[in-house]
């Protein structure tokens, strides 16, 4: 298991990759994480624009 925040969530999503994350490691968002994703994001200029894939893992 790997702990991380949100960065390489929305680095690999910016490259639609996010495949090689889930096939490597598996992908288990932490509601912290996942706060910082779809709720603060929403105000972060330079965020992914398509953080969707990320919905439900």
């Amino acid at each position: 298991m790997i702990i991380s925040n949100s960065t390489p969530l929305i680095n690999f999503s910016a490259i639609r990759r996010l495949d090689i994350l889930h096939r490597l490691f598996g992908i288990h968002i932490t509601p912290v994480v996942e706060n910082e994703l779809f709720i603060k994001g929403k105000h972060y200029p330079n965020r992914a624009t398509n953080m969707s894939p990320l919905r439900g893992l």
